[in-house]
């Protein structure tokens, strides 16, 4: 694996995370919806979302389930926001009872350079690349985690409009 300069930041820091409670019928009708949810806020292609883990615990009612899924939005040549939603909570057997679930929500911004050949491991590359991030890039990336945290604003409505818990409205001035 080549050698890579690498920033990462936490979209939301410092909190790190949204979170969303969930106390309602069929908690997990929100699985079937989730990739094309993230396709469409995102505008990314299926092939940037992919599921870490998918667990179910049969042995007992109500069943317990736990779903990681992450959705890579690339911003530029160097730059991807990474977008974790963690879903982890209990459904019951009868439809009639109401299941419980709890989403988190984690965005983070990373920056990738290779430093695979001679020149981009040089000191001087080095140095231009630490004068051109402290002088140019960085205002860039101010901007792209400022869409970052946008992003997973709007996945955060989105998901509680599927859930139909309704967002928090806006004080009017």
């Amino acid at each position: 694996m080549a050698a890579k300069y690498v920033l990462e930041d936490d979209c939301l820091s410092p909190d790190r995370t949204l979170r969303i409670d969930y106390k309602g019928p069929n908690p997990f009708k929100f699985y079937s919806q989730i990739v094309m949810l993230l396709k469409d806020v995102l505008e990314i292609r299926s092939m940037n979302i992919w599921q870490r883990e998918f667990r179910w615990d049969f042995t007992g009612d109500p069943v317990k389930f736990f779903y990681r899924v992450v959705a890579q939005k690339p911003y530029d040549a160097w730059t991807k926001a990474y977008i974790e939603l963690t879903f982890q909570g209990t459904h019951p057997s009868d439809s009639a009872k109401n299941g419980e679930m709890v989403i988190f929500i984690t965005p983070k911004l990373r920056t990738e350079m290779p430093q695979s050949t001679v020149w981009q491991r040089s000191q001087i590359y080095r140095g231009l690349r630490w004068f051109y991030f402290r002088t140019f890039y960085n205002d860039a990336r101010r901007i792209l985690i400022g869409k970052c945290i946008h992003a997973t604003e709007r996945i955060n409505d989105r998901l509680k409009t599927v859930l139909g818990i309704q967002p928090p409205k806006e004080m009017e001035s």
